[in-house]
């Protein structure tokens, strides 16, 4: 089987960060190269905050991105590295990258949600792999609850 590119879904949480550590050192050990991928959902930024306007924060959303973006390439040094920032429901961008990008493999964090708010909430994670034409690694931290 070809892992030789490995995309890694992240977006600053400490879920995404231990996604990131676990796909740099898989790709470390595979020589593999790497596609990182931070989506920025705008739906949510409608109602963030009734009084600022959802354009000031969705800049403020995609400046975010770009430092995730920019941190995760640093923690990949000596690796091939190619970025990619996304604007939409993450499950469905997400996948979207792996087959522009030409993913072998995709790398995603878990929350660990359980019960109600996985029923509300959704799981990247988890449409993520049920959707993916690759193998997908996700991976979760220990002791983690949602």
């Amino acid at each position: 089987m070809d892992f030789s590119k490995a995309l890694i879904a992240i977006d600053g949480s400490p879920h995404s960060e231990h996604a990131l550590e676990v796909g740099l050192a898989l790709a470390r050990k595979l020589g593999a190269e790497v596609g990182l991928v931070t989506v920025v959902d705008p739906a949510p930024a409608v109602t963030l905050e009734a009084g600022a306007p959802s354009v000031d924060i969705l800049t403020m959303l995609r400046q975010e991105a770009v430092q995730c973006l920019e941190k995760a390439r640093a923690a990949a040094a000596g690796l091939r590295v190619s970025t990619h920032q996304r604007e939409g429901a993450p499950a469905p961008e997400i996948l979207h990258a792996a087959t522009q990008w030409g993913a072998s493999i995709i790398v995603v964090g878990s929350h660990g949600r359980t019960g109600l708010s996985r029923l509300f909430m959704g799981s990247t994670a988890e449409n993520v792999a049920r959707h993916a034409d690759v193998p997908v690694l996700v991976t979760r931290l220990a002791g983690a609850k949602g």
